[in-house]
């Protein structure tokens, strides 16, 4: 007999037979837990599994194949740091002062961006996909279907960011060009943003396998995200601000470079805050996604129904 109860120190939602174990340790926070030996009065004891064999490995992959697309997108937006960083700290440097190592390392840069950035989508495509059927039993099927279509327009973004990354500045492609690359941005933002469908699937998922403690979690991690982009916006818009206060109509003593001593430390710490607050997000989700896939993987599946003998 399986035994449901939540982590008291973060929620998460932990599956646990009392007759095999006393001690066990969550999966979200890592903390040893003692396992109660009568379940919270809002959870269950329970031997009532919920999802078929087949169904559970098909979330199961689907769930590894979104953590694998959240390395790919670490590595893509180390990348992007790094390529940023450099131009900034380089600058604009004459034709025969210019390194001839980072022609070279901005195209290695901008090519496994490219790749990771485009792979880790194929991975959250797939990911959305393989999870579909066990949405289509909580009849969230069309929402896994609309994530997945959302990672696949969010390959359009990534195309659409290629010129910026090899250093193209927006204004210096043709107007044609420049529109296709508005469109192809935008485009990628509604991805993104159509990939948010996947959160009442993993909110039911959680829900289903380890209580309403655990799935409370995603509508932490989606206030996490709104208020994480709410401050890039402000670093950015800071960014800005400062830098018109600092060198608005003046001249800024530029060095030898091409570019003021105060537009590329405003610049970096733009960048840190940026990278810190992404890589935290990032963390939150890698997080979410650990503590479903441990749901999942404890569960007890269903048998699969008798097939009726003939006759």
């Amino acid at each position: 007999m399986s035994l449901l109860f939540c982590c008291p120190s973060c929620g998460a939602g932990l599956r646990v037979n009392p007759a095999a174990a006393t001690l066990v340790s969550c999966p979200g926070c890592g903390e040893l837990v003692r396992v109660p030996r009568l379940p919270h009065p809002r959870e269950a004891a329970t031997d009532a599994p919920t999802l078929p064999q087949p169904v559970r490995d098909r979330v199961t992959r689907g769930l590894a194949s979104l953590s694998v697309s959240v390395w790919a997108f670490v590595s893509a937006a180390a990348c992007l740091a790094v390529s940023f960083t450099l131009r900034v700290v380089v600058g604009r440097l004459p034709a025969d002062e210019y390194p001839q190592w980072l022609p070279p390392l901005q195209v290695a840069l901008a090519s496994w961006w490219f790749v990771s950035a485009c792979g880790g989508c194929v991975f959250r495509v797939r990911g959305y996909l393989l999870c579909r059927r066990a949405a289509d039993g909580y009849s969230l099927g069309p929402w896994a279907t609309a994530a997945a279509i959302g990672a696949g327009l969010s390959v359009v973004g990534v195309v659409a960011m290629v010129p910026a990354v090899v250093g193209r500045p927006v204004l210096a492609v043709p107007p044609p060009a420049a529109g296709l690359l508005l469109v192809g941005m935008t485009t990628g933002l509604v991805g993104v943003l159509l990939e948010f469908a996947f959160m009442p699937v993993l909110n039911r998922l959680l829900w289903e396998a380890s209580g309403w403690q655990a799935a409370s979690q995603t509508g932490r991690y989606v206030v996490a995200f709104v208020f994480g982009m709410v401050a890039v916006m402000g670093a950015l818009c800071l960014g800005v601000a400062a830098l018109v206060l600092t060198a608005g109509g003046r001249d800024m003593n530029p060095d030898t470079t091409g570019v003021s001593v105060q537009a590329k430390a405003i610049a970096v710490v733009v960048i840190l805050v940026v990278s810190g607050i992404g890589g935290w997000l990032t963390w939150r989700f890698a997080r979410l996604l650990r503590l479903a896939r441990h749901a999942v993987n404890t569960l007890e599946p269903t048998p699969d129904p008798p097939v009726p003998s003939g006759g």
